[in-house]
């Protein structure tokens, strides 16, 4: 079977909340994987997701800026489909905004969605884009899924040719604004997005791993800039 990657609905709250909850109906016997970005007046707590009935494995969480972070979690839905409540919760820490990308994953393995063994990546400076570069897939058939946040200003994200954008959102009338995308047809290893002011950015990538190929633990890929201050 072929890897497919469907949003479920993306969400921005610019509540000053603690915890952020939101409803998502899953689908019976996928992955529902959660890409997330926060603001807050210092470094953010890293969060606990939890919900739905399902066991959450946090994938990544990375310090974008100072007071900024953005996260993967994700969790296999079983054979229950139906409307559910997932929470985001900081610890009592107080968030500016929150915002929210879940997408469902169908074909990828049972075991685990996304594949051991990915290369780190870092990138120095700010830019006009950024990339990341995954090792060579274990399988032509698996497929990168990749999420973007950058800084000021409000200007959009422009994935590369060939992704299929999952969705993008803004917050602080465009003080930030981030993009989830896939690449559906391609073991592509490189994912990028483009923009036109030259900017801090982020970004986390994984190789989604197909299903009936060898069992391994998720190391997702991670790209940051040097904070500024």
């Amino acid at each position: 079977m072929a890897i497919s990657v469907v949003n479920a609905g993306n969400v921005d709250d610019e509540t000053d909340l603690t915890s952020y909850s939101f409803s998502v109906t899953l689908v019976a016997s996928r992955w529902l994987v959660i890409d997330y970005a926060s603001q807050a007046t210092a470094t953010p707590n890293t969060p606990t997701v939890s919900g739905g009935g399902l066991t959450w494995v946090s994938a990544e969480v990375v310090q974008a800026q100072s007071n900024r972070k953005i996260g993967r979690a994700y969790a296999w839905t079983g054979a229950t489909p139906g409307a559910q409540t997932i929470s985001i919760d900081y610890g009592g820490q107080t968030q500016t905004w929150c915002a929210i990308y879940p997408n469902h994953i169908d074909g990828a393995d049972l075991t685990d969605p996304f594949v051991d063994g990915n290369s780190l990546g870092t990138s120095a400076g700010t830019g006009t884009s950024g990339s990341v570069t995954l090792n060579a897939f274990a399988d032509s058939s698996n497929r990168p899924l990749a999420f973007f946040w950058k800084r000021v200003p409000g200007e959009a994200l422009v994935a590369e040719g060939g992704y299929t954008e999952l969705g993008t959102q803004v917050q602080n009338s465009g003080d930030n604004r981030e993009m989830s995308m896939w690449h559906d047809s391609t073991a592509e290893t490189t994912p990028s997005a483009s923009w036109t002011t030259d900017i801090q950015w982020a970004v986390i990538a994984s190789e989604i791993k197909v299903a009936g190929t060898a069992a391994a633990t998720s190391i997702p890929t991670v790209s940051v800039n040097p904070m500024r201050w």
